[in-house]
Order: C-alpha cells, then sequence, then structure tokens
C-alpha cells in the first residue's frame, strides 16, 4: 500500500484532518518536508483506534511550528533541547513536532547523544520495524514511507528489531516488544526473541535506571491484558533482574479474580498488586525502591501486607462498621484488589461506607453543655460508626445517640 490519504482522513475526527491538511498546506508553502511517523502510522495501518499525532520535521521543527501558529490561537510548548514543539489546541488535540534526529548510545543501557537527522536516520533509530514508517503530509499526501519492510512486518504480526545492537542500546525494548505482542497478538521475530534473551543473560536491565522500567512497567499495568503481559514477562524472567526474590509463582492466577478500571483508583497500581501479594513485606519494599516508587505508592505496598494479616481477624460476616474501620486507612487500590480476591464486603467501603457524613458537629456537642475536649473525637466516631451500621438515619436520632452514649458512660 503506497498511499494511506482516504485511510486516514475516513478514521480521523473532521477536527484533527481540518488541521492535518492545514498543516499539510503550510508546509508546501514553506517548501518543507513534514511526516506522521511512529505510533499513528502503524495504527492506521492496523486500523486500531489511536488519535496520537506525533510529526517529524526535516529541518528546524521549532521554528516552522512558530510561523505556522504565528496568527492562531494555540498553545505552544517549545524544547529546544531536543528540538521539538507541542501544540495544544483542546484537550482532545495536542501534537508534538520534532526535526529529524539521528542518536548515538555512548554505552549499554545509556540516554542516547542526540543530533540532526535525514527522515531515514530519524526512522532507522526507531525500536522496531512497525514503528518506523512515516506518511508524507504535505506533498504528496497520504504517501507511505517504509524503508525497513515495517508494513510487511505489520500485515504477518511480526515485531522485528533493526540491528543486534537494539536491545543493547536501549534494554527497556524488551518491555515495548512484549506490549506490541500482547496488544495485537503479534510474534516476535526468532531472532528478536534471542537478542531480548541474551540482553537478559548480559544483566542490561540492571543498568537501568529505576523511573525508566518504573515507566515501560506501568505502560504494560495499563494495557488491557496485564495478565498476559505479566506472564511473558515472567517467562523471560525479567523480574528476577529486578529484584532476585521478586518470583511471582501463582500470584497471576490472581489476574482472573480482578478486573476493575475505575477513575478513582491508580490502574497500573491495581494490576501491580498481584504481582507482590505473595512476596515478603521486605522483598515487597526493596522492589519497590528499585521501581522508584512515590512514597504513596510505597505505602500502598505496606498497607497491603498488613491487611492481609488484618483479614485473618475480620468476622467471616462483618458489620458495616467493621469494614469501615477495616478500609478508612487503606488506598483504594489495596481496597478493591482485596475485596476481589479475599473478602467481597471490601468493596462497600468506597462505593457506599466512605460517603457516610454526620450532621452533627462539635457545636452541637458544646450546645449539649459537654465539655470540649478527647471525648468530643469519641464521641463522633462512635455516632458515624452506628450511622454507618444503619442505625442512625436523621440528625435528631445522632444526637439521641449521643445522649445514650453519654448516659451509658456515665
Amino acid at each position: 500500500m503506497s498511499n494511506l490519504s482516504s485511510k486516514i482522513l475516513e478514521r480521523l475526527p473532521k477536527r484533527h484532518s481540518e488541521f492535518l491538511r492545514e498543516l499539510g498546506v503550510f508546509a508546501d508553502k514553506k517548501k518543507s518536508k513534514l511526516y506522521l511517523v511512529g505510533g499513528f502510522v502503524r495504527d492506521i495501518i492496523l486500523e486500531y483506534p489511536n488519535l496520537d499525532m506525533d510529526f517529524v520535521f526535516v529541518g528546524d521543527a521549532i521554528s516552522f511550528v512558530s510561523n505556522f501558529t504565528k496568527r492562531k490561537k494555540v498553545e505552544v510548548k517549545k524544547y529546544p533541547e531536543f528540538n521539538t514543539a507541542t501544540l495544544v489546541f483542546s484537550k482532545n488535540l495536542r501534537v508534538d513536532i520534532a526535526s529529524c534526529r539521528k542518536e548515538k548510545y555512548p554505552e549499554p543501557a545509556a540516554l542516547p547523544l542526540v543530533s540532526k537527522g535525514s527522515l531515514r536516520q530519524d526512522l532507522m533509530r526507531r525500536d522496531f520495524t512497525i514503528n518506523s514508517m512515516a506518511i508524507s503530509v504535505n506533498k504528496n499526501f497520504g504517501r507511505l514511507i517504509d524503508y525497513s519492510n515495517g508494513y510487511e512486518d505489520l500485515k504477518k504480526g511480526i515485531i522485528r528489531v533493526h540491528h543486534e545492537k537494539s536491545f543493547v542500546d536501549d534494554p527497556t525494548r524488551i518491555f515495548r516488544a512484549i506490549r506490541f505482542k500482547v496488544r495485537y497478538g503479534f510474534k516476535i521475530e526468532s531472532n528478536t526473541s534471542k537478542l531480548m534473551r541474551k540482553a537478559l543473560h548480559d544483566k542490561l536491565i540492571e543498568k537501568l535506571t529505576p523511573v525508566r522500567i518504573k515507566h515501560e512497567l506501568v505502560l504494560l499495568l495499563e494495557e488491557k491484558y496485564p495478565k498476559e503481559a505479566m506472564a511473558n514477562l515472567e517467562k523471560l524472567g525479567l523480574f528476577l533482574h529486578i529484584n532476585k526474590n521478586f518470583k511471582i509463582g501463582d500470584s497471576l492466577e490472581l489476574y482472573d479474580e480482578i478486573d476493575i478500571r475505575r477513575k478513582d483508583i491508580k490502574v497500573w497500581l491495581f494490576y501491580f498488586l498481584p504481582l507482590v501479594y505473595s512476596t515478603t513485606l521486605a522483598t515487597s519494599i526493596e522492589i519497590g525502591k528499585r521501581l522508584g516508587f512515590t512514597k504513596k505508592e510505597e505505602e500502598a505496598i505496606i498497607k497491603l501486607h498488613i491487611a492481609k494479616e488484618r483479614l485473618k481477624k475480620l468476622p467471616k460476616d462483618p458489620l458495616p462498621s467493621k469494614v469501615y474501620t477495616f478500609c478508612r486507612e487503606l488506598p483504594g487500590e489495596v481496597i478493591y484488589f482485596l475485596s476481589s480476591v479475599s473478602k467481597k464486603e471490601l468493596g462497600q467501603y468506597l462505593d457506599k461506607y466512605s460517603k457516610v457524613r454526620l450532621e452533627i458537629t462539635g457545636k452541637d456537642l458544646k450546645k449539649m453543655n459537654i465539655e470540649e475536649g478527647p471525648i468530643y473525637k469519641e464521641i463522633l466516631e462512635k455516632t458515624l460508626l452506628a450511622k454507618v451500621d444503619g442505625k442512625i438515619k436523621t440528625k435528631e436520632k445522632e444526637l439521641e445517640f449521643v445522649k445514650n452514649y453519654l448516659g451509658f458512660k456515665q
């Protein structure tokens, strides 16, 4: 397939296609060359949903963007050190335009040294052939540029690197190979697979910084099939390169019991918890540090292990107030995970019990001539738990409960 213009215009929303043609016309006017690249090109060919458009410009991308946006109401973010600019038109339309570049890796697993390059050099520096195609945006709009037979690999469902040192230069490509394999149901080409295993044998994952490993793992866990992704990493023995005691064993089976995608939790963290559910607390903390977890993310792992032990003391059919006190200090990810694999009643906490509020306050207690002090916290806590249990429904009943409670205390 040499021209993808009709396919692009069919699949893009009207605003996106208008913007694309506008960019092309401007590039023509400036006698410049502008190309769509990367994942967008791949997914247009596969007819896979993707509106994340990335461009490369032959020449000075920042200058091109500055001229293009002179009379337009658009937010522009410039990154001179990367010869890249981001155009933000709206919440749903933002694009990156970068100058074509080439890369040189000073040592294995290091970040590359970047310099200006040609379109061919820019495409051939990328991870896999299926991600190394470009589409002309201006002259001959829609023309496919493919220097490495990426189109054929894409149609055959094959993931292939460009050269023997690909995983030596950038070991994070191992994670990405698995991501594309699982997402599209592709196969990793045999030599590429051998190179992956050699990079692992040579312990190149250990050379990566925590932030780079975490970034790739997060992307994998946010995919549609996290269990399959983690199973592939386990088969490669990759987890042992993060921590020598990182053995997930039967934990993969936990993924069959969980499938919650909500806006009030970090999806990736939720899907990470099965991986450390069966490890020791000490090992889990070490893993979190190796992955560069934030303090809150580390706390989620610690609280998972503590909660797992506390669950043994929770009654078989706990009152709502027992569930409330058990869950209130736990992160949402931990609550939803434990409710899926151990105690389904815990799921009621965030959906129901955590939303219970008292109508009375300390002012009401003061009006009752109750002396201020720690007793206020105790009274309000007991009243709230009674309300969570459904024993109280109105403000009048709350006040009545307080009187009865104080009378009992006296």
